[in-house]
């Protein structure tokens, strides 16, 4: 509310149109009427549109509402008589002499989390290798395993090796209906190394000494995990 007789409107809005026309298509101008015109005294008041036609269209103009609310008056504040506080009283300071403390012990683990932080070196030893399960696998990145074929167990001509993936590795694909493992390019193993998917272990078989290093790709569901294989140095 403030005194002034209310005219016009607030705008109004369209549905209705078709093929992407749109109010360009419709003649004449817009218009308001109804009770809230010259409205001044607090209430609610009818706002009627009108004035606009269409040779495509049959247009249906729907009321709006002008609500006037009354003047809300503030009431002034009163000045507060000023409130006299007692004196500060003197407080003396009084010191302790505290023990000293050693300092604290900190202990620094690295085991696995779910985030794929490094993990502790749980390395276990299969004949002629070492197999260590990095990282876990994360939503952004694979987890990483690592095998390091021994001196003693370096691959010749008509030897076997056999690469047992580790425990927590075969906890978590025992469960998937999807696994496939790949070179890490994505092509298929080469013919001298194949996956036993029953027992969850690499078996090569005749390898060339040109033919490590070697990363594998193992995709279990949502998860994944690279196996790094490698000779030990």
């Amino acid at each position: 509310y403030n005194g002034s007789p209310y005219t016009g409107g607030n705008g109004v809005t369209y549905a209705g149109f078709v093929n992407g026309e749109g109010l360009a298509v419709l003649d004449g101008s817009l218009t308001y009427s109804g009770s809230s015109q010259g409205a001044v005294d607090a209430g609610s008041y009818v706002i009627t549109p009108g004035g606009l036609r269409g040779s495509n269209y049959t247009i249906t103009f729907r009321d709006g509402m002008l609500t006037i609310s009354p003047e809300v008056v503030v009431p002034q504040a009163r000045t507060a008589a000023p409130v006299q506080l007692p004196p500060p009283v003197a407080i003396t300071p009084i010191s302790y002499l505290l023990p000293t403390m050693p300092p604290p012990v900190v202990a620094t683990t690295a085991n696995a989390s779910a985030s794929g932080a490094p993990l502790a070196p749980a390395v276990s030893v299969s004949e002629g290798v070492s197999i260590q399960l990095v990282t876990l696998p994360t939503l952004q990145s694979a987890g990483i395993v690592s095998v390091k074929v021994r001196q003693e167990g370096r691959p010749t001509q008509g030897s076997i090796l056999s690469i047992p993936l580790p425990e927590e590795v075969k906890t978590a694909v025992k469960g998937e209906n999807r696994e496939t493992v790949t070179v890490a390019d994505g092509s298929a193993l080469p013919g001298w190394l194949r996956y036993d998917q029953e027992t969850k272990t690499f078996v090569a078989t005749d390898v060339t000494t040109d033919a490590l290093p070697l990363n594998l790709i193992i995709t279990a569901g949502s998860s994944s995990w690279i196996v790094e294989i490698s000779r030990e140095k």
